[in-house]
């Protein structure tokens, strides 16, 4: 309970950041659901931003914050792919992938490096922004 409660508290925090900044895509929030997430997912548009989710992803590591890719479209292993499944299938799914990130959200992240994250996504946005 400790755990999810630390979360949603950095969540909210994120929330708050990232929902006036248009470069920024987050996920919507269901008001009846009691979320609690294990990763925070952010969606760069492309159409705002000058850089390529790598250029970001490297920013981001110059500012310290250690970011990951998740969500692979399933089909794009070679299991799936030795089954006749090709990349094209989803072309939704793999136009999201392509824009998303996700940045650090563990129940031991203090105030500050919750405040050093945003910092460095303001920072990296600002610099590519069109």
């Amino acid at each position: 309970d400790i755990f999810a409660a630390r979360r949603k508290e950095i969540v909210k925090k994120y929330n708050e950041a990232f929902n006036s900044i248009p470069e920024i895509i987050v996920q919507k929030e269901i008001p009846l659901s009691d979320t609690c997430r294990h990763l925070y997912i952010i969606r760069l548009d492309f159409d705002k931003l000058t850089c390529t989710r790598r250029e970001f992803f490297d920013a981001m590591s110059a500012e310290n914050v250690q970011c990951q890719i998740h969500y692979v479209p399933v089909y794009w292993f070679p299991f799936y792919q030795h089954l006749g499944y090709e990349k094209g299938l989803c072309p939704k799914a793999e136009d999201v992938y392509k824009g998303i990130l996700s940045i650090p959200l563990y129940p031991k992240m203090s105030d500050q490096d919750v405040e050093d994250v945003i910092h460095a996504v303001k920072k990296v946005v600002e610099n590519y922004r069109k």
